[in-house]
């Protein structure tokens, strides 16, 4: 008697709870837009029921709908609460001609005129004026008419003077007369700031200005000091990607480095970890977008994976990493690098 063909197993995927948990988060904080920051708690409360209701017995049929409205729910009270509301520009004219003191965080490449004249940008920078304190959105130029000294990359100062703000969408200008150094301000980009400063002073002592500019652009991403003819030829040329730092960078770091830790017999484990650390510098160096740090994200959460997981699944990093670029700045989300 012959015995029936055995059936074809058939393979039912696994649900992954993380991509549909950053989908429906994601999904949150783009709808955050069209409620009122009053209604953060409101969420909030409404994210704590729905994930209560989803853990009674008698409701288990309704527990991932319960889930879904809760992972929704707390992309929009995380939004809320880490969205700044939009900035209008026309507000800074506000400030002009109004004197005070400026702290900031000194990033890029300063310039020396003529006339004595220190010229760099500042990031982060708070303007403390008649006893208040006022949180610049956007960076500002400084020029310093009596600097002592020249500043370090990634290192915070401050400055007495006024600020000059006459063009609507233009970095404003604040016109110094001093800068000091700010005591006992721990800053985690000192150590790349100062190798970002020994990379610059070596490409300019080795090469002529015009090809340090460009060189710089390529290894660090600042383009300020490469002239407008030769922004313009990489334009028609079509390669002006190439002086934006992003994740094309960091892969062809990773590569490298992955193969002398091989060549020189370092432990997976151990070889994943020096190379995130190094990642982690350059990414601190270069005048990284949100695609530098998404490739260095990526990194990381795939060798966790890689590491951790017995099967892993090429879904997981991703989802992962989308999660905590999201944590870290919900306004990821529009940007297109992300």
């Amino acid at each position: 008697m012959e015995k029936p063909a055995k059936l074809p197993e058939i393979s039912v995927p696994r649900l992954e709870v993380l991509p549909i948990f950053v989908v429906l988060f994601a999904i949150g904080i783009s709808a955050a837009e069209i409620f009122t920051r009053a209604s953060v708690w409101l969420f909030f409360t409404l994210t704590l029921f729905l994930v209560i209701f989803s853990l009674p017995e008698f409701l288990q049929r309704f527990r991932w709908q319960f889930l879904m409205a809760g992972a929704i729910s707390a992309g929009i009270f995380y939004a809320l609460i880490r969205v700044e509301p939009d900035y209008q520009f026309a507000e800074l004219f506000k400030l002009d001609k109004v004197g005070g003191r400026l702290v900031g965080v000194f990033r890029g490449e300063y310039r020396s005129g003529k006339s004595g004249v220190l010229s760099f940008k500042m990031v982060d920078p708070i303007f403390e004026f008649e006893e208040q304190k006022v949180s610049i959105p956007v960076t500002v130029d400084c020029r310093i008419s009596q600097a002592e000294f020249l500043p370090e990359p990634e290192q915070r100062y401050s400055c007495r003077g006024k600020f000059s703000i006459t063009q609507i969408n233009r970095a404003p200008v604040f016109r110094g007369i001093d800068l000091h150094p700010e005591e006992g301000s721990s800053n985690p980009g000192r150590l790349a700031g100062k190798i970002q400063q020994k990379i610059r002073t070596g490409l300019k002592t080795s090469l002529p200005r015009r090809h340090a500019a460009i060189v710089t652009g390529f290894i660090l991403g600042d383009t300020t000091g490469i002239s407008h003819e030769d922004r313009q030829l990489f334009k028609e040329t079509g390669i002006s990607h190439l002086l934006a730092v992003s994740g094309q960078h960091l892969m062809v770091l990773i590569l490298l480095l992955t193969a002398i830790f091989h060549w020189l017999r370092i432990p997976p484990i151990s070889r994943s970890l020096l190379t995130a650390t190094i990642l982690a510098v350059y990414a601190m160096t270069t005048s990284g977008s949100p695609s530098v740090w998404r490739a260095f994200t990526m990194y990381l959460c795939i060798s966790i994976v890689l590491h951790m997981e017995a099967t892993p699944s090429p879904i997981r990093p991703v989802s992962l990493a989308a999660l905590l670029l999201l944590l870290h700045n919900p306004q990821n989300f529009y940007n297109a690098a992300f």
